[in-house]
């Protein structure tokens, strides 16, 4: 997990390099939402949440 974070992490960086300056508050605040859900949530849940994906859809496709 540690290691899939700090992956997030650098790919967020990236990102936030190739945004304008004036970007960087909501660049800052993204990330830190990104970061904090998968922590507390895992990957699979937080991506769950954010794509509005629930364990009804998942029982259907699967």
């Amino acid at each position: 997990m540690e290691t899939d974070l700090k992956l997030v992490k650098a790919v967020l960086d990236v990102v936030k390099e190739s945004l304008p300056e004036d970007c960087d508050e909501i660049i800052e605040k993204v990330s830190k939402r990104i970061v904090k859900d998968l922590k507390d949530k895992g990957a699979e849940r937080a991506m769950m949440e954010w794509y509005g994906i629930t364990e009804e859809d998942l029982k259907m496709i699967r």
